[in-house]
């Protein structure tokens, strides 16, 4: 591919130090410098910083009264970021102006506060200044980004019994608004009500009828514009396309797009090219959406971050962070929205020390180290690299009145998954009392997952009891998931099928059986395994999970000749095994094994160094679970096969590659294998370090060899 030529794999993302820039300059004296002057040099200006000091300049001579110069300066501090630049700046104007309410207006609904918008509308018109087209249009927009319905309705009475004079701009934000906050048959009547509807109110029509899922009612629309003989620009195809992304309408989009690229609007237009990636990438067609944005001219940030999203919701994380580094090269500016897809790409791959360097990136930019849902992906990802207290340093810097659920959630969460227990229900008692913040179902699932950690059974009875009668959250499939866990972890396998079986509030689904056939291998109950593996076989017959599962109890009992049975019953349905991969990163590159691989450029010292492990560790008293390999060979080569499994391939390269005492990562596709497990507390304590795999289940950390799971997972 074109960008795959520019940039190399897994190269460090550099964080560049900005050049600061040149303020414009005015006259030596500033005596001279007219009102005029000065408005052209804020219009210049390329940093707040720049503005404060014109500003400074101009009040000094009290030209920050003039209407004219004041709103200059109202509107300068709204584009650089300022709102509170800009309430001062409207506070020292002595005659204020419909254009001054409107830029304000602008500035609140601009820089994130859209009630004060409208709040700010409310004032103008109680100091008797009659609203223009703009003014409308600005607070129809506030009312959309708010969705507030009420204002919004008093808007439209407003202009109907005020016969304000109105626009083509006004009529197409009455109907956003209207469908933005979900009332799609009025906003069908604003449209209906346009005398002379052009291009702009049939886009906006067609907008609403996207964000309320009504795809078949937005192409009817398109072929009214035909018959009609109204051309469709190109908001039009942007608002199409983004109708049939959200609704993941491929086919529709693939024609929108042959319609679009007839009239060159594809290659001609970075907005359709970002739309047209947005789709192709909602739709799982990540291959469409990398070729549109190779054949973008300009590559926009906006189009960036649509196929580093791409590849992030599709299960591609390498590309996602590869992807990120190309468009960091090319000099384009990320967007909160483009480093939350990064984050969560570190965070699926366990890559620590990118994850802090985009940590770093963030807390060095003021915008972005506001930005709670940004700090909110920052706390789980450190929290799935294994680093709680890195997590915790970032929850702490939220300001405990601005924490969200997802805030809290995601904390307790990090807690959960690295076997902490005790600090989850510690702090989601803190989040209920000090907080005063309600818990959602990923809360209670988080807090039952520590419960389940703990062994703790009735204390998670207790919290699941609560959900429904106390904060209005129905239990789901896997809040009972976590029970069934539970019940398995204290060998009450009998209770745990009950409760699968019989409860009336809910079906269990293949996850929750799953689980329970989990809990039966970890018991060795041959007969429920058996009941749990032919019901996951029933709801989902093409499901691999509950087969190796049961394989794997028949392998611990000796019963070979079942194994055997089984791996055959899966070749001839053609069900296939997932491939075991694991991953490490070191030094800023990530490293991706297979079983017995021989990819890497160090295989020769990477299987030197299990030699001596396997040396060491067996002369420590550990002794292979050969058991637990299904292959029908000799026990040396099951040995072998269970020595060259993907995990331990990348910790041998992370011991040979690192520091002693460096702690190690590793993340894994699977479920850690039990002789794995067993072998990687023998090498905790040999090698003197902490080993953190994370593997489906959830969190082992090694250490002195211990593991924090207590060997049930």
């Amino acid at each position: 591919m074109l960008l795959a030529k520019t940039c190399q794999r897994w190269r460090a993302i550099a964080i560049p130090a900005a050049a600061p820039p040149s303020p414009p300059s005015p006259p030596s004296s500033p005596r001279t410098v007219s009102i005029n002057d000065y408005a052209s040099l804020l219009w210049q200006c390329r940093g707040l910083d720049e503005v404060r000091k014109l500003h400074a300049q101009i009040a000094a001579r009290k030209l920050d009264r003039n209407t004219f110069l004041g709103n200059v300066l109202v509107d300068a501090y709204s584009k650089h970021g300022s709102l509170h630049g800009a309430q001062l700046a409207f506070g020292r104007i002595t005659l204020h102006n419909a254009h001054s309410w409107n830029i304000l207006m602008a500035a609140y609904a601009q820089n994130g506060h859209p009630r004060g918008a409208a709040t700010l509308f409310h004032w103008m018109c109680s100091q008797g200044v009659r609203p223009n087209a703009v003014t409308l249009s600005t607070a129809l927009l506030a009312c959309t980004a708010a969705r507030n319905l009420a204002l919004g309705r008093k808007l439209n009475e407003l202009i109907a019994s005020e016969a304000l004079e109105i626009d083509s701009h006004v009529e197409s934000s009455l109907i956003t608004m209207y469908g933005r906050c979900r009332e799609i048959e009025e906003a069908e009547r604003a449209f209906d009500r346009s005398p002379e509807k052009d291009v702009v109110c049939w886009t906006a029509m067609i907008s609403a009828y996207a964000h309320n899922w009504r795809t078949s009612r937005a192409l009817e629309l398109v072929r009214r514009m035909d018959l009609e003989g109204i051309k469709l620009g190109l908001p039009t195809y942007v608002s199409l396309l983004d109708a049939c992304a959200s609704t993941m309408d491929l086919r529709n989009g693939v024609a929108f797009h042959q319609r679009a690229a007839a009239i060159g609007l594809d290659r001609s237009s970075t907005v359709v090219a970002g739309t047209l990636v947005n789709l192709y990438g909602k739709c799982g067609r990540v291959d469409d959406a990398r070729r549109v944005l190779d054949a973008m001219p300009v590559r926009t940030s906006v189009s960036w971050t649509a196929m580093i999203a791409a590849y992030a919701q599709n299960g591609n994380a390498a590309e996602a962070i590869n992807l990120f580094q190309c468009m960091d090269l090319e000099g384009a500016e990320p967007s909160d929205i483009t480093l939350i897809s990064v984050v969560d790409s570190c965070a699926v791959l366990g890559t620590l020390s990118l994850g802090k360097r985009i940590h770093a990136r963030i807390r060095s930019s003021p915008s972005f180290s506001q930005s709670l849902m940004l700090l909110n992906a920052v706390i789980t990802m450190y929290g799935k690299c294994g680093n709680l207290e890195l997590a915790r340093e970032v929850f702490e810097c939220v300001p405990l009145r601005t924490r969200s659920v997802v805030t809290w959630t995601a904390m307790i969460r990090a807690y959960a998954q690295n076997g902490v227990g005790e600090e989850a229900i510690e702090l989601f008692q803190e989040m209920l009392i000090d907080g005063g913040t309600e818990p959602n179902r990923v809360t209670f699932l988080s807090v039952l997952c520590a419960c389940s950690h703990l062994g703790q059974l009735e204390q998670a009875w207790e919290h699941f009891c609560s959900m429904g009668p106390d904060f209005g959250v129905p239990p789901a499939g896997d809040h009972y998931c976590c029970l069934v866990d539970l019940l398995g972890r204290a060998g009450r396998l009998g209770e745990a099928e009950k409760l699968l079986l019989r409860h009336k509030d809910f079906e269990a689904d293949v996850v929750c059986w799953i689980a329970f056939l989990s809990a039966c291998q970890m018991n060795g109950d041959l007969e429920r395994s058996q009941r749990a593996a032919k019901r996951v076989s029933e709801l989902e017959p093409e499901n691999v999970a509950g087969r190796v599962l049961l394989s794997n109890v028949y392998a611990a009992k000796g019963r070979r000749a079942d194994v055997a049975r089984i791996r055959n019953e899966m070749k001839s349905s053609g069900v296939k095994k997932f491939a075991g991969r694991s991953w490490i990163e070191i030094n800023n590159r990530v490293h991706e094994f297979m079983v017995s691989d021989v990819s890497h450029p160090r295989k020769l010292e990477i299987y030197s160094e299990l030699e001596r492990l396997h040396r060491e560790i067996k002369e420590a008293g550990y002794v292979p679970d050969t058991k637990m390999v299904l292959r029908d060979v000799d026990e040396e080569k099951k040995v072998q096969l269970l020595g060259y499994h993907s995990e331990r391939l990348a910790m041998a390269l992370g011991i040979i590659s690192t520091p002693p005492g460096t702690t190690l990562r590793v993340v894994k596709n699977l479920r850690v294998c039990s002789d794995c497990h067993a072998a990687t507390k023998f090498i905790s304590q040999i090698v003197g370090r902490q080993i953190i795999v994370r593997d489906t289940s959830r969190f082992h950390h090694f250490k002195d060899g211990v593991c924090s799971c207590g060997d049930y997972w």
